[in-house]
């Protein structure tokens, strides 16, 4: 957290409302939480009042990953896991559309920088460290436009106190997976909100040990809601 406020503070294409993000994790979760549409009775899937509808590539602007207090790489420490961003980026992948433009480009697809914490954030970043709520795997900041319904930026945090599940065998019942993890907070980022049960992606209250590494069709039906159908 402290490295991207003085990184915001540094560099030029950083501007203040980043920092104000940063250090209102809590006052944005609540306050989308009060904005966000509620669901009818029937609903099996929640939407957030803002999404990336209004870009024809949504979210078109890549991800940055720092590997700072990430899972250790188990054959050396002191070395980036590289097991933990593709378990990351595949969870990105299930969200892409099959559908593509004319230059056989997916319409909908989260991109990823190549670059490992670089010095100037951009919009969307995606971090280990320790959040507001301690007890949460992750939490996910996702800011508007002010009086629009379009998203602005995207910022994923793993919570670097748990133990994390990388590999794609079953977890541990301490462990977190961490490919459904990222599947359900990279659902945020699409404009889904939570649900309250089910067996979707969407729903709360994973526990350790457990998984959720497939889109189930409320998922996809959500998404197909706010971009169209594939």
């Amino acid at each position: 957290m402290l490295r991207l406020i003085i990184n915001s503070l540094r560099c030029p294409k950083a501007s203040t409302d980043t920092v104000r993000m940063l250090l209102r994790v809590p006052a944005n979760a609540v306050a989308l939480a009060l904005l966000a549409s509620p669901a009818l009775a029937d609903d099996k899937f929640q939407l957030l009042d803002r999404n990336w509808k209004f870009q024809k590539y949504p979210m078109a602007s890549a991800f940055e990953y720092c590997s700072t207090n990430a899972p250790t790489n188990p054959a050396d420490a002191t070395q980036p896991w590289p097991d933990v961003l593709a378990t990351i980026q595949a969870a990105a992948d299930k969200w892409k559309y099959a559908k593509k433009d004319a230059k056989n480009t997916p319409i909908f697809q989260f991109r990823f920088s190549g670059d490992d914490c670089p010095q100037c954030p951009g919009l969307n970043t995606i971090e280990f460290g320790t959040l507001n709520d301690p007890t949460k795997p992750a939490e996910t900041s996702y800011p508007g436009i002010s009086g629009t319904h379009k998203m602005q930026k995207c910022a994923i945090r793993f919570n670097s106190a748990m133990l994390w599940h990388v590999t794609t065998d079953d977890p541990k019942p301490a462990e977190y997976d961490l490919l459904s993890v990222a599947l359900h907070e990279f659902g945020h980022c699409v404009g889904l909100d939570d649900v309250p049960s089910g067996s979707a992606v969407m729903s709360v209250g994973l526990k350790p040990g457990e998984k959720r590494r497939n889109l189930q069709p409320d998922d996809i039906a959500g998404r197909n809601k706010i971009y169209g159908d594939p």
